[in-house]
């Protein structure tokens, strides 16, 4: 459901580093949030762009880190939380960031959730009983319910 891509140039991180954020951005939604979702709706995908083909600011770069961040069924409620959202997000992204000397942006964007379906099924026909099982058994099937429909980020303090 929330889709991260990192635009990044090759081997700028290691196997290793890609599990350890990719572990911290699925944290955020399943441990950091009031209304957590099952971590396999978290998909984090690593895109190399090499160095001829990454420009900022008109010159070839290796040292930026562009991520773009889709929520495609849920929404933030507010101003607010969206700000709460992004503090708890560049936290997460810190240590593979800015604690490197790497210059990065962060977009992060909600999509329309009528056009937003997971395995045939979409939001407003499945049951929140349905989501909370899925979790607790960690699984993923065409009867995995989606979760509420805003983000509610009031843990992250």
């Amino acid at each position: 459901m929330p889709l991260h891509r990192f635009y990044v140039p090759p081997n700028l991180y290691s196997a290793e580093d890609k599990a350890k954020l990719a572990e911290a951005i699925t944290d955020i939604y399943t441990k950091r949030i009031t209304a957590p979702i099952p971590a396999f709706y978290v998909v984090v995908l690593f895109i190399d762009v090499k160095q001829e083909d990454y420009f900022v600011g008109g010159k070839p770069t290796k040292d930026f880190v562009r991520v773009v961040v889709h929520h495609l069924a849920r929404q933030f409620p507010n101003d607010e939380r969206k700000l709460v959202f992004m503090d708890m997000y560049e936290a997460a992204l810190k240590p593979f960031t800015k604690d490197r000397g790497l210059n990065w942006e962060v977009e992060v964007s909600d999509g329309d959730p009528k056009l937003w379906r997971r395995m045939e099924l979409y939001r407003h026909m499945l049951l929140a009983t349905g989501r909370r099982k899925s979790m607790a058994q960690g699984k993923q099937t065409s009867s995995v319910p989606s979760a509420v429909i805003c983000f509610d980020t009031t843990r992250a303090t």
